[in-house]
């Protein structure tokens, strides 16, 4: 059972982010342990699984800042209220990002412990070595991004994503040394050629496909088209798994998968 989780080593790859594979990923930081896409639950993620991907999600402050945050608020995660692209910096750091967080036992276990929103520059230093997927947001601005990537050297342990094709796009254009996912209309067009004419031609548009495993129900993609997807070099990276026997199912078939909490996995 066990061995099935040591195929998470993709194929060789130009991208150095990639050459070790996509192999397992932690989403928001490992949102089931600690506070989700803070600098705390990086630095944990990094301390106690030093070989995994951290995940997270950026987005921009009023003032252009790169912060780490999910959603379009902060009402979810912190003891704040409003849409995050509104806020300056000091604004959003004066917020309690441990304030949402019920943990196993719903005791609120990290309120009032000085957790707050990470700038990307923090997360970038907190998850030490580790490799992270960053999600572009829509509020989010790549010019920035891309920048702070830069400034803290982190452009060969960085993947980028984003559902807005034109962010990605722009990351693209202005770090094409930085690996990158399909987005969602080169999705589309590689689900058309897979299923028309065009398969034998087609060429890869971005080495990773980033994938929902309800989409792939959504849009029934089966195992053999997920193998024929793998056989043109395009790496599947699979989201969200939630426990073993997902991670049983799915792992012939894909390069790597993000959870919220290695331990419900049986990891070699």
């Amino acid at each position: 059972m066990l061995s099935a989780f040591a195929l998470l080593l993709a194929a060789p790859t130009d991208f150095p982010a990639l050459k070790p594979g996509l192999r397992l990923g932690l989403h928001r930081g490992g949102y089931r342990s600690w506070p989700e896409n803070t600098a705390y639950g990086f630095a944990r993620a990094a301390a106690i699984h030093p070989d995994l991907i951290i995940e997270t999600d950026v987005t921009s402050t009023s003032d252009g800042v790169p912060v780490l945050l999910h959603d379009d608020t902060v009402d979810r995660t912190t003891d704040g209220r409003g849409p995050i692209r509104e806020m300056t910096l000091a604004q959003v750091k004066a917020l309690d990002a441990g304030h949402g967080f019920a943990g196993r036992t719903g005791s609120f276990p990290y309120r009032g412990r000085g957790l707050t929103i990470p700038t990307l520059a923090e997360g970038l230093r907190a998850a030490g070595r580790n490799r992270m997927l960053i999600d572009l947001k829509p509020a989010s601005d790549p010019a920035a991004v891309i920048r702070v990537i830069r400034e803290e050297g982190a452009q060969n342990r960085v993947i980028l994503a984003s559902f807005v094709p034109a962010l990605i796009e722009q990351a693209r254009r202005l770090a094409p040394e930085i690996p990158t996912c399909y987005d969602s209309s080169q999705g589309l067009r590689l689900l058309t050629a897979l299923r028309g004419n065009g398969w034998e031609a087609y060429r890869p548009q971005a080495p990773i496909l980033s994938i929902m495993k309800e989409q792939v129900a959504q849009f029934r993609i089966t195992d053999d088209e997920m193998r024929m997807v793998r056989a043109k070099g395009i790496m599947i990276h699979l989201h969200t798994l939630v426990d073993a026997e997902e991670a049983i199912r799915w792992s012939p078939l894909v390069d790597g998968f993000l959870t919220g909490d290695p331990r419900l996995l049986p990891l070699p």
